[in-house]
């Protein structure tokens, strides 16, 4: 993967207002599955470890037919048992409820989407799932709030408190945010010490044109909102992250040729990056929810 060329930010360049309302309606109306999408980010279960997969085989198939992510963005090499996952841009809930197995029945799992419709899908499976994992439709570890991932204190009916997370992660969404620094603000204050932020999202390697940032579908798809590494690089460190990781990369290829040729010589990848907040591994305290 090469440097970013770019010679000025990249990714951050529309009105915040008509970002929202154009994922929104990208999401809500234009894309029905994940076979609609325009290019090759989405991931395949067979970059999951296999354990995972195992996981994900119990999922519904709904909600599986409706994941947009572009990695693998849960850790695979160490246990999560008992820890408060949350996250974010969690759509449908594929990696919320693949996490909710993992975590088991003394973790908990929080998704939080912009969307009513995918939160619809989302909490239809609520029960599906823990009757699935835990013998007991009742015994779910699975809350979902609608909001902002840019203001996780305003998300409903809850906010989501200062270092009151284990472990964030996000799949293919921070892309798609008009405000990735806040974004990133957002996941320093809600991790505790010694928490991690795991997550998969698209880059570019240099500055897209005018036309490529205004395109509402190449934006749609994570393309058009995509950061160079090096802004991300900076934008992290800015929000406090100095441990930062790259776990895996691999290059997108934009299928579609009219988006193709808005891009035309622009190269994206899809990173998965583990982000850690300094600190004394993981706290006791208030919850999520604020309750103690």
């Amino acid at each position: 993967m090469s440097p970013c060329e770019c010679k000025s930010p990249c990714g951050e360049k529309r009105d915040n207002n008509d970002v929202v309302a154009g994922v929104a309606e990208y999401y809500s109306q234009t894309l029905k599955t994940s076979a609609d999408l325009k290019t090759t980010a989405c991931c395949p279960a067979e970059a999951m470890p296999a354990s995972h997969r195992a996981v994900l085989a119990e999922v519904a198939d709904e909600v599986q037919a409706k994941f947009y992510g572009c990695g693998s963005p849960i850790p695979g090499d160490r246990s999560i048992a008992g820890l408060t996952v949350l996250d974010l841009g969690c759509g449908t809930g594929r990696d919320v409820f693949l996490a909710s197995k993992l975590v088991g029945e003394s973790g908990r799992v929080i998704g939080v989407d912009m969307l009513e419709s995918q939160l619809e899908v989302a909490r239809r499976y609520v029960g599906y799932h823990a009757e699935k994992f835990f013998g007991d439709a009742s015994r779910s570890n699975v809350q979902f709030l609608k909001g902002y991932i840019e203001d996780l204190r305003s998300t409903e009916p809850v906010g989501v408190a200062d270092a009151s997370v284990d472990l964030v992660l996000s799949n293919c969404v921070c892309n798609l945010s008009p405000d990735k620094a806040r974004v990133f603000a957002e996941v320093y204050r809600v991790l505790r010490a010694g928490g991690e932020f795991y997550f998969s999202d698209m880059y570019c390697d240099r500055q897209l044109s005018e036309a490529a940032r205004q395109d509402k579908e190449l934006y749609g798809e994570g393309l058009g909102g995509a950061l160079c590494l090096e802004d991300f690089q900076r934008l992290i460190r800015e929000a406090g992250f100095s441990d930062v990781r790259l776990v895996r990369s691999a290059p997108v290829e934009v299928e579609d040729a009219r988006l193709r040729e808005l891009v035309e010589g622009v190269r994206y990848f899809s990173c998965t990056f583990r982000c850690f907040k300094a600190g004394g591994g993981r706290s006791n305290g208030k919850d999520s929810t604020g309750e103690e």
